[in-house]
């Protein structure tokens, strides 16, 4: 009994050791990541598999229907390779949201202190951060080396990483350095790390030419620091001085040309005759690509969604899994979108929820969020608010769970902040 009881132990911090290797992979290549994801699981499964069933965590409350839309989420896209044709791509898809079920599984099982919280916290700042200055170093490199300025992609290529994915990790940083900085045992040394790091994390914000991102991070730090200040738990001075850096950083970005037209992009209305002419049935040329940005794309691919999935009657059940590529490759070859757009995913994930999975799929998916959001303020677990509103609105404009990079983020992190609660500090079985 005693070699169980030691083993289950052993197996505790082991697990809280892969938590740390996790948050700190995020920006590495996903073979990588994965293999640390993996290990977490397999440990995980162990620690389950000897865990009698009387020590074993109950769920109540709100986690309990949270974890059942986990789970019914994935299992509607497994139900959809019954009626899809593409098995191959399904499996693949399908094998792709497994996080949906093994991370809230592991959460929800996994008792994690605040001291633990706070570490990993602290672990994530440091990657982050870390990979910051790499960037930035070698954006100053090339730039002094061969006069070349990298932005967006470009810049986030170093490390072969979507520059708006790499954008959400700099915002998660932003938002955990300020509530680590406000935290009360907090030394003035570390407040000092947290601004600079605030700081760096603007920059490359800037730099990513990530607008969406750029917009929720900025508000969401501005509304932060009122709440503190109104509160008084840090000093005026010091936020007007961070705030005042800030500013001239990022006005003084602004002024690159390069950097100024990609973040100009979203107010411009041009490639809207594009999508007009998409509407209205007429077939797409060459030439007529150049003229779409961001956004008037956006509002084609979402347009060509849910047109396609209303054409082919398939609004309850949606493509599936793993005909959704195959039959919108389809119709952007029908637009005159590909091959330039080939494969391309919807560029908003409720639209490509509905298209993928349908009505059923979407609803237990918006469900989903609102009970997450519900038990969020329930708790007054401000953080994980913050977290849901910002993961919302980047939702509007990317499939943010349609990549590795995405899925494991976003759902290692929300359920990482649901810990986050009155009860984090103890260490006890939840039963009914």
């Amino acid at each position: 009994m005693k070699s169980k009881e030691k083993l289950n132990e052993a197996l505790n911090k082991w697990i809280l050791f892969t938590q740390y290797l996790v948050v700190i992979s995020f920006p590495l290549v996903y073979h990588a990541s994965n293999v640390v994801l993996y290990s977490l699981w397999l440990l995980w499964l162990v620690k389950t598999f000897i865990t009698p069933k009387d020590k074993r965590t109950v769920l109540t409350g709100l986690n309990r229907p949270i974890l059942v839309l986990f789970l019914s989420l994935f299992l509607w896209q497994a139900i959809s390779l019954t009626y899809n044709i593409n098995i191959l791509e399904g499996i693949k898809n399908v094998e792709g949201k497994l996080s949906l079920v093994f991370i809230p599984l592991l959460f929800f099982t996994t008792e994690l202190s605040l001291k633990s919280i706070m570490s990993l916290f602290k672990a994530y700042v440091f990657s982050i951060s870390s990979f910051s200055v790499f960037l930035l170093a070698n954006l100053a490199f090339i730039y002094f080396s061969e006069g070349k300025l990298l932005i967006y992609h470009d810049f986030t290529n170093a490390i072969d990483l979507h520059a708006v994915f790499f954008s959400y990790y700099v915002f998660l940083n932003v938002v955990l350095t300020s509530y680590l900085y406000f935290r009360k045992d907090t030394t003035k040394s570390e407040r000092v790390i947290y601004s600079t790091s605030i700081l760096l994390s603007f920059i490359v914000l800037v730099i990513s030419a990530s607008k969406n991102v750029l917009a929720v991070t900025t508000v969401s730090l501005f509304l932060g620091y009122i709440l503190s200040i109104k509160k008084r738990r840090i000093r005026v001075k010091e936020i007007l001085i961070l705030l005042f850096t800030i500013l001239i950083g990022v006005a003084v970005l602004l002024q690159i040309k390069t950097i100024k037209s990609r973040v100009n992009e979203i107010t411009e209305l041009r490639g809207l005759e594009g999508f007009q002419k998409v509407r209205d049935g007429i077939f797409i040329e060459e030439e007529d690509i150049n003229q779409f940005n961001g956004t008037s794309l956006r509002l084609t691919l979402w347009y060509l969604g849910v047109k396609t999935l209303r054409e082919e009657g398939k609004l309850i059940q949606g493509l599936s899994a793993g005909d959704r590529k195959d039959v919108m490759n389809q119709k952007y070859f029908e637009t005159g979108l590909n091959p330039w757009y080939y494969d391309y995913n919807l560029h908003n994930q409720f639209v490509q929820t509905f298209v993928e999975l349908g009505l059923v799929g979407l609803i237990i998916y918006l469900v989903l969020i609102v009970l997450l959001f519900i038990k969020a303020i329930k708790d007054r677990n401000w953080l994980l608010t913050v977290f849901l509103s910002a993961f919302v609105i980047f939702q509007m404009t990317e499939s943010v769970l349609e990549r590795n990079k995405g899925i494991v983020f976003f759902i290692f992190i929300i359920m990482l902040l649901l810990k986050l609660n009155p009860h984090c500090n103890e260490n006890r079985n939840i039963r009914n």
